[in-house]
């Protein structure tokens, strides 16, 4: 195929374990440099100094607390002066940072944070208020007073990538994944069915989109659509999945930003599939917030089951941060809400199963494909679809692609690549994607090209 890379213009793994070792020492690598670029951003900096930066909230105060879905503990903070919840400061914290929730009375700054301090996931942001998921519920009612916010480096990335890593090193014979995985790392060699003639529901699509359709669906295991820009790729993306559906198929697809994830959600569900949005509601398009697993859970058949726990819970967090509340009854009341908590999971997760039992097509970002409620599948994915696989780490297309058993990647390779901080990652090749990886392999063999552009923009021509 024109213009594609050939396999020697490209370092190729030799083995799985290889592999894995490299990418382990690389992605720690690239952990590391965050850390230090976060640690040298803030190192001598008063916490004044910080918030006037964006990286910190001062002074917040907890005026709400309540349980979210799986149990999660809900902090609502508001910056209060002299008794008056005014607006927040501005800032740079938004949904899916981590941060540090530490007393005012705390001593001098420390990058990691110090050891008494809470840490939390930013759930939702809004003009006067910020919304924090604490990660320790047990000790939620030990958050008093008034405390400040610091962004730390968020680390749940690598840690999902060391452990899908693990996984991809234990991934044996019967598995469902086992044949995508040797085709992966050239002990296999990809398979292809005759392509069968699709009836396509989109009747604006070209003919390279067709036959690139056509012959994704004709697949084993993988098969690469290289759209460069303004040729419709998300287009054929979409109807790919629809046709996939239409045979019976249950698809994951997955992009490394939301904005991908959601312009696909968006177009399914206006086809009238059938779709679970995995991830925070309030990072999501507004038209794909319905269908968010929270938002389905929530009006699910078993939303009641669950309502009526959270209610309880509610009320004995509210008790438990009134300060009449002596230490001995609030002690009593932790471990009453310590059950109900447990109870809680239990309800909702039989609720996240009836929801995702139902969805012909499960959407989420690479890293959020790592998310617990896929543990609910009962059964391997029969295809997993990956858009802006030529701007994604490699190690986070196995996160998707090890609940699956074939793949369908897309993307641009001659657009950019993945951003690297780490300079030596960057060198030991890190920033090299499977998608360019499989096109060194296999080349044409494997991979279709839309060639008719609808739009292009200038700046990257």
């Amino acid at each position: 195929m024109s213009g594609l890379k050939s396999a020697t213009d490209l370092p190729m793994v030799h083995s799985v374990d290889s592999f894995v070792r490299e990418q382990l020492e690389l992605v720690d690598l690239e952990r590391t440099a965050e850390e230090q670029q976060t640690a040298e951003q803030q190192a001598q900096c008063s916490f004044r100094q910080l918030e006037q930066s964006g990286v910190a909230i001062l002074s917040l105060t907890v005026a709400e607390r309540k349980t979210g879905l799986g149990g999660r503990m809900l902090l609502t903070m508001e910056k209060c002066r002299g008794g008056v919840t005014g607006p927040l400061p501005a800032h740079r914290l938004s949904s899916g940072d981590i941060v540090a929730l530490r007393d005012t009375s705390s001593p001098a700054l420390q990058q990691d944070g110090a050891a008494s301090d809470e840490r939390g996931l930013v759930y939702r942001v809004s003009e006067a208020q910020i919304i924090v998921a604490i990660e320790d519920p047990d000790r939620a009612d030990d958050i008093q007073g008034t405390v400040h916010l610091l962004r730390l480096a968020n680390d749940i990335t690598y840690k999902r990538y060391r452990h899908i890593l693990h996984q991809v090193d234990e991934c044996a014979p019967g598995h469902a994944t086992s044949r995508l995985k040797d085709v992966l790392f050239g002990q296999a060699e990809p398979h292809f069915r005759a392509p069968v003639k699709i009836h396509p529901m989109n009747p604006n699509l070209n003919s390279s989109q067709v036959e690139a359709i056509e012959f994704a669906l004709s697949a084993s295991d993988v098969a690469l659509i290289h759209g460069p820009p303004g040729t419709g790729k998300t287009t054929t993306i979409v109807e790919l999945i629809r046709q996939a559906v239409k045979r019976g198929d249950k698809v994951l697809a997955c992009a490394p930003s939301n904005v991908a994830v959601d312009n696909m959600a968006e177009r399914l569900a206006n086809g009238g599939v059938k779709i679970v949005r995995l991830g925070h509601p309030v990072r999501l398009l507004d038209s794909v917030t319905q269908h968010s697993l929270d938002v389905q859970v929530q009006n699910s058949d078993g939303k009641g089951l669950a309502k009526d726990v959270r209610q309880d819970m509610n009320a004995i967090l509210q008790k438990m941060g009134c300060k009449k509340t002596k230490k001995q009854e609030r002690y009593a009341l932790r471990g009453e809400l310590k059950e109900l908590r447990k109870e809680l999971r239990k309800r909702e997760d039989q609720a996240v199963k009836e929801v995702m039992g139902h969805a012909r097509v499960v959407l989420a970002t690479n890293t959020g494909a790592a998310d617990y409620a896929l543990k609910h599948m009962e059964a391997a994915f029969d295809l997993v679809v990956i858009d802006e696989a030529a701007q994604a780490l490699e190690v986070s297309c196995w996160i998707p692609m090890l609940r699956g058993r074939r793949v369908v990647l897309a993307g641009d390779h001659k657009q950019l690549a993945p951003t690297i901080t780490s300079a030596e990652a960057a060198k030991r090749g890190l920033g090299l994607t499977l998608f360019d990886r499989v096109v060194g392999m296999y080349g044409a063999s494997c991979t279709r090209m839309l060639n008719v552009q609808y739009r292009m923009n200038q700046e990257i021509r």
